[in-house]
């Protein structure tokens, strides 16, 4: 189906849900208003493909599984309607998801289960020039929930980090004892409200309320500390004056009986 809105933008209008497996080809816009993949169904989204919400309550809720394969040299794109920053004719930006009402990207178990899923390379709150996107409110950069296990945001790879920044809540947020194994890695995340990972610890936290890391010494050289038995420990340094922000990589090192070191640095003391 394709048509036009009152707001002159010419696209396929969508709502509902499939009836099974469905793939997006790049084209004209994909207007969303509230989508549902629902569990079971496969949504993929092909390189080049843009996916615009309708307004600030649209959604595209995954409970199924989300396969979106933007490239470097031809992107995917998830962004509001109202944005003509992004979206349009360039190949070489990011995916942008921001400007939504509540979660950029919600990874949905729906009580039977969503996993596998991968994020990366994507900017997920901010701007297409990782400044705050004027008039946006988004609460969470991405929410996992509700038996979601087993899912990467983030990685090691060039370009595969995700920057996570401006979200009016958290930059992650993981809830149920049921949302387990989640992989987060290399993603810097900065300038949110509220903490930039969040486990709900304490009341039905998620990844089995992993132990947050703690870091004892700090030297322009050394950082070390403490953590989970043998948790992988990932370091960034911050350039903003919020303590629980992480700007730039530094390194990663492994725990060993909780205890963890990551030397050869070259800091600012």
């Amino acid at each position: 189906l394709s048509g036009q809105n009152n707001t002159g933008i010419k696209g396929f209008y969508l709502t509902g849900e499939p009836n099974g497996n469905l793939t997006w080809a790049r084209g004209i816009p994909f207007v969303v208003d509230d989508y549902v993949v629902t569990a079971g169904k496969t949504l993929t989204i092909n390189s080049g493909v843009v996916v615009k919400f309708n307004d600030d309550l649209a959604g595209l809720y995954v409970a199924g599984h989300l396969d979106v394969n933007g490239i470097s040299a031809s992107r995917s794109y998830f962004t509001s309607l109202k944005d003509d920053t992004v979206g349009g004719n360039t190949a070489v930006e990011r995916n942008i998801i921001s400007g939504n009402e509540t979660y950029g990207i919600w990874i949905n178990g729906d009580g039977a289960g969503s996993t596998g899923n991968v994020v990366k390379g994507n900017y997920i709150g901010s701007s297409s020039t990782l400044t705050n996107l004027a008039g946006s409110n988004q609460d969470y950069g991405i929410y996992v929930n509700n038996i979601a296990s087993n899912n990467t945001i983030g990685g090691s790879g060039a370009g595969e980090a995700n920057v996570i920044a401006f979200n009016t809540v958290n930059g992650i947020y993981l809830i149920n004892t049921t949302t387990t194994g989640n992989k987060i890695t290399y993603n810097p995340i900065y300038s949110n409200t509220g903490k930039p990972i969040n486990l709900n610890y304490g009341v039905n936290q998620a990844n089995n309320g992993k132990t947050i890391p703690v870091i004892s010494t700090a030297t322009p050289t050394t950082v070390s500390g403490t953590s989970g038995a043998s948790d992988v420990i990932e370091v960034f340094k911050n350039t903003t004056t919020n303590c629980f922000d992480a700007t730039n990589f530094v390194g990663t090192t492994t725990a060993v009986a909780g205890n963890w070191s990551l030397t050869g640095l070259s800091l600012v003391a």
